[in-house]
């Protein structure tokens, strides 16, 4: 018979599971684990072997040893105060989001010490690294910082801008479109997170059906990092918000994606107001230019007072009421390039640099990469190389 270990901290268990929404039923059944383990497990018995503490143990995103420290859970010890923040703004946040949250903390904390291991030099904090103009002035003229400093004139895709966000030490990650460990679902409110550290901020996106919306959200939670210093969940309703700082972190956007010099080419004559179903057609020349979706345009053009709110909050209605058909079968997926698009270049980069430089085992590096195999690392260096 395998052996049972002693020690296992029942308490634990239980704490994860309630962060989760779970009983130790559910669990149980979840990871397959038998009725006879789980009623010796309830009667105080020792009952898990290693491997069934392991399956726990990964289902929370947490160390074995985790659960055989012998203290209760102090959640700020196991919390970041990133984590807290947001739970604090958001405490009905579900369980995959919370989930989410603690996994991209981990990522960062596995860059931060591959970033040593490779003897890269520490980086001053974040926030002293913005220009003057960026940390003063009002919200359209550190707008217009940021793009300058950025270097944002030309670009007009999704991966653009997040390239140029991560050159600045920001890490950019994106949930997975199809059913993976890293996915926001479809049906989640959630559009994004930031995560405000002095060192590597972090912010998350939900991936979109189309790239523009998810450039929103990038430049969105890049305005909680730059004006408000804190960390944000963000859901639907927080990117049309009129209020607070949702509302100067839109504007923010706003301004860095479609700039004065950008609107001043928009002839307002021009745009059928009067037939809301046309307005996408009107502006596509600009959306394809800019990057951006019709939606923001409209903001901007709102909040400079060249259209009503009515005819904004028109459109909206209008592309809710009449959302583009889903499409079956979708793009090529290529599993081994997956990291990419999840990750970025900075943490992919960093990760595949140590492991040319023997810093870094094959088997680590796989795990770090959304658990890859072996043979897919030489295919993602292919593919980083080539873009």
């Amino acid at each position: 018979m395998t052996d049972r270990i002693e020690g296992v901290n029942r308490s634990r268990i239980k704490w994860c599971c309630d962060e989760r929404d779970l009983s130790i039923e559910e669990l149980f059944h979840q990871l397959g684990i038998s009725e006879r383990t789980l009623n010796e497990f309830i009667e105080d018995k020792p009952a898990l072997t290693f491997t069934q503490l392991e399956k726990i143990a990964r289902k929370f995103n947490r160390g074995v040893l985790f659960f055989l420290e012998p203290e209760p859970v102090d959640p700020v010890r196991v919390h970041t105060p990133q984590f807290r923040t947001i739970m604090n703004q958001k405490p009905t946040l579900s369980p995959l989001i919370r989930t989410l949250i603690e996994k991209a903390e981990k990522q960062r904390d596995i860059y931060m010490a591959v970033q040593e291991e490779l003897g890269e030099e520490s980086l001053k904090p974040w926030r002293q690294r913005l220009p003057r103009n960026i940390r003063e002035g009002s919200i359209g003229e550190r707008a217009l910082a940021v793009r300058e400093w950025l270097d944002l004139e030309g670009v007009k895709d999704f991966e653009g801008y997040r390239q140029k966000v991560e050159t600045q030490g920001v890490l950019v990650f994106l949930s997975n479109g199809y059913a993976g460990s890293w996915q926001i679902p479809k049906e989640s409110t959630v559009r994004g997170f930031s995560l405000a550290h002095d060192i590597h901020p972090v912010i998350f996106i939900k991936k979109q059906r189309f790239p523009a919306p998810q450039t929103f959200t990038l430049f969105h939670e890049l305005a909680h990092l730059i004006l408000h210093r804190k960390s944000f969940a963000d859901e639907d309703e927080d990117l049309f918000s009129y209020q607070g700082k949702e509302k100067e972190a839109n504007e923010f956007a706003g301004m860095i994606l479609v700039p004065d010099k950008y609107l001043d080419q928009v002839d307002v004559k021009l745009l059928r107001i009067g037939e809301i179903e046309n307005l996408d057609a009107d502006l596509e020349n600009y959306r394809k230019a800019w990057g951006v979706s019709t939606e923001v345009i409209l903001r901007r053009l709102m909040d400079e007072k060249k259209i009503s709110k009515l005819v904004y909050q028109s459109y909206r209605q209008w592309t809710d009421a009449n959302p583009i058909p889903e499409q079956a079968g979708g793009g090529a997926r290529h599993r081994f390039s997956e990291p990419l698009r999840i990750f970025g270049r900075s943490f992919v980069g960093s990760i595949l640099e140590a492991v040319g430089a023997d810093r870094l085992s094959l088997n680590k590096a796989c795990g770090f990469l959304d658990n890859i195999k072996v043979s897919d690392i030489h295919r993602l260096e292919e593919r980083r190389a080539r873009l």
